[in-house]
């Protein structure tokens, strides 16, 4: 036997002496003869000595060792390998006699882009044929399930050395853990063949004690792992739009967090936030060309702020294309108007394989979502956020009411009308009303504002910075909105989170999930079109004791902080992309 194989096979085995003798076989009559069989017996004690000292042939080689465990098997005959590729095959599962032939080829194509090497396989349960592993492979698959399986793996074995063995304190998964750690050097080639067969509950090393193992050491290993090398594809319509300071505010969050995010949108918004931090964008004409940059930039998770046009038309037919997990966050218009909420298609988003979840932003999101027929299993709660640096220091509690601000885009569904209307009724209470924005009613707003003496109107963008002084400043927020009559609704609008953060009185409609927010304790809810119900609530508020307004300033305050500070928010979020599993096999 040449003292340098191409292939050094490292089969463990534990208590397998009624099939390891078909794994081997299967190895030996391989029609690539460049390999030596290193054969683990991992402290057996059944006949499988006895088995292995029948084998007779120079390429075979045994190695005992006292119990261990399948990592510390394949360790041991890691060290006394000489091949300059690694295969491994379990002693209950077999090889095709082609396999280490198609490997070799496969190898001497593409070894200077790759150094893994994978092919597909077929699996049994017992003599049933059920499927074929993997289902469905790519990079960014691979980095949320457990796809690929060992026995149809081949690694260059000076990978092994720069990526580490087997991680000895692992009980379950180790292989998918082993070839995390491995991705992070090279990208895999596929072999686009059946190689081997996999019986399903065989038993053996890799199974007889995975059901007692704890789970724990795996799941924080892979945590790390993936934490580590999150690559988040951003999917927006129009970018950087000042009206969407919460998908900024989370971007900002990755990008100080150390993650890898890139965005990718479809037009220039406009009117245009300017940034405070830097973030690599792409402008895309389709979800083609979406699928192919995310390829090229190697994303493994694409998220998309809105439904509809951003997850149906971008983010969810690109992650199909490219085979990338996803998640999306509808809020408002883009799933609630008449117009959209067929169009949307909630319920097939959330059934793609490659849909991890759909975060729902109130509970009126998410029962709308679950009536219209989204699994709650599919359903993740996370608000709307703040930045963290609102909450650094208190809010004066004790500000005086006046003045009542706004600050919106000017459409039909944040009722700006009403906020004149409002502001003009109460003019005997000597407050103040500011209203700050820009939209398609801006010509009409500025000629119904314009008689109002208690009213200044400011229009045009705002920066956040301006956002949070006029908050600091403002002892209320005003936000009277609506149903559109196309059927569009707030979700739960920022502008009130924000003015809890910054101590302001809330008044606002008993509209979507703003009741998550204002209840009794926490300000004003009134129905939505009650122009006397807000006048009443505002002229209520301005007689009460300060006592009683400080109380619902503190209560609005703590629940924004616990539920939507933008740390809170965007752990929440990460755990889901790092931690959440896909389910891909039948």
């Amino acid at each position: 036997m040449k003292s340098d194989p191409f292939f050094s096979v490292i089969m463990p085995t534990f208590n397998q002496a009624d099939s390891i003798n078909r794994a081997i076989r299967s190895v030996l009559s391989q029609t690539f003869d460049s390999y030596e069989l290193i054969v683990i017996d991992d402290g057996s004690s059944d006949n499988t000595i006895e088995v292995l000292a029948e084998i007779d042939d120079d390429r075979f080689i045994i190695k005992k060792i006292e119990h261990s465990g399948v990592s510390a098997a394949r360790n041991v005959g890691i060290k006394n390998s000489k091949g300059k590729y690694i295969a491994f095959l379990d002693a209950d599962n077999e090889w095709k006699c082609n396999f280490l032939e198609k490997f070799h080829d496969a190898i001497q194509n593409n070894f200077s882009k790759f150094r893994v090497f994978y092919c597909n396989g077929y699996l049994y349960d017992k003599d049933s044929l059920r499927g074929t592993i993997p289902p469905l492979y790519s990079e960014a698959l691979m980095f949320h399930q457990p796809l690929l399986d060992l026995n149809g793996f081949v690694i260059e074995s000076s990978l092994i050395q720069l990526a580490g063995n087997f991680d000895e304190n692992l009980f379950r998964w180790v292989d998918y853990e082993m070839m995390l750690r491995a991705s992070e050097f090279t990208s895999f080639f596929f072999i686009n063949e059946h190689l081997y067969i996999y019986y399903r509950g065989a038993g053996g090393i890799t199974h007889s004690e995975d059901r007692i193992r704890p789970w724990a050491p795996t799941k924080l290993a892979v945590s790390k792992f993936r934490s580590r090398n999150l690559r988040v594809g951003y999917v927006l319509w129009d970018f950087p739009a000042s009206s969407q300071m919460f998908v900024h505010n989370e971007l900002s969050w990755l990008v100080c967090s150390g993650f890898d995010v890139v965005v990718y949108y479809r037009e220039e918004a406009n009117p245009a936030a300017n940034l405070d931090f830097e973030v690599p964008h792409y402008k895309i004409d389709s979800y083609e060309h979406l699928s192919s940059l995310a390829k090229i930039h190697r994303r493994n998770l694409l998220h998309a702020h809105f439904g509809y046009p951003q997850t149906t038309k971008l983010g969810w037919p690109a992650a199909e294309n490219a085979l990338i997990p996803f998640t999306t966050m509808p809020h408002g218009i883009d799933v609630f108007s008449k117009g959209n909420r067929n169009r949307v298609e909630l319920l097939a988003i959330s059934k793609s394989t490659f849909c991890k979840r759909i975060f729902a932003i109130g509970s009126y999101h998410e029962n709308f979502y679950i009536n219209n027929g989204v699994s709650k299993s599919k359903i993740t709660r996370v608000g709307c956020s703040v930045p963290t640096s609102w909450f650094d220091d208190s809010p004066d509690f004790f500000k005086p009411l006046s003045p009542i601000v706004l600050v919106s885009r000017f459409v039909e569904k944040k009722g700006v009308f009403d906020f004149i209307e409002i502001a003009q009724r109460c003019q005997d209470l000597n407050l103040q009303f500011e209203l700050y924005g820009y939209g398609v009613l801006e010509e009409e707003v500025a000629s119904r504002a314009g008689s109002v003496p208690n009213l200044a109107l400011y229009c045009g963008k705002i920066s956040h910075n301006e956002v949070y002084a006029t908050l600091n400043r403002a002892g209320g927020v005003l936000l009277p909105c609506k149903e559109a009559n196309d059927g569009d609704l707030d979700g739960l609008p920022v502008i009130l989170l924000e003015g809890a953060a910054r101590g302001c009185t809330l008044f606002s409609s008993n509209v979507s999930s703003i009741p998550d927010l204002l209840n009794d304790n926490t300000g004003y809810l009134v129905q939505p079109c009650d122009i006397n119900g807000f006048e009443l609530a505002i002229r209520t508020a301005s007689q009460v004791r300060q006592d009683v307004i400080e109380s619902m300033r503190r209560h609005a305050f703590d629940y924004v902080k616990s539920e939507h500070c933008l740390d809170t928010v965007m752990r929440r979020i990460v755990d889901v992309w790092v931690n959440d599993f896909l389910q891909l096999y039948p």
